[in-house]
């Protein structure tokens, strides 16, 4: 199953914030609890236990739950990759090699900065 960031809520931090290490770990401990409490308790009581009516769907949803994948170039759309597909449609091509190597710099910096941001120190 691969996971769909168009729909993901977004959390906001203003400028105006100081405490950027404090309000990260924050969001890092309520973004834990709910992966470790909240969706097993929706996994298990919801999923399994209520929509499911064989064991054959438990067993099905066992393996879409353990097959998660995450398209990291999704996640931050380096060079604005994602809308690659919907230009080529748009344009009535279907060279996608040639596509890709127009935006292949952008999405080589982007990668770079990403990274970098990555192991730089915060103020």
């Amino acid at each position: 199953m691969m996971v769909n960031f168009g729909p993901a809520a977004a959390c906001l931090i203003p400028v105006t914030n100081l405490e950027l290490s404090r309000t990260a770990w924050v969001l890092d401990a309520l973004g834990a609890e709910g992966k470790n409490t909240l969706t097993p308790a929706y996994y298990e009581s919801y999923l399994k236990g209520k929509t499911t009516r064989d064991e054959e769907s438990r067993t099905s949803l066992e393996i879409i739950f353990n097959s998660v994948l995450y398209d990291v170039g999704a996640c931050f759309d380096w060079g604005d990759i994602t809308h690659l597909p919907r230009e080529l449609l748009d344009s009535e091509s279907r060279d996608i090699a040639s596509a890709y190597q127009k935006k292949e710099k952008l999405v080589m910096k982007a990668m770079e900065r990403t990274l970098k941001s990555f192991t730089e120190e915060t103020p």
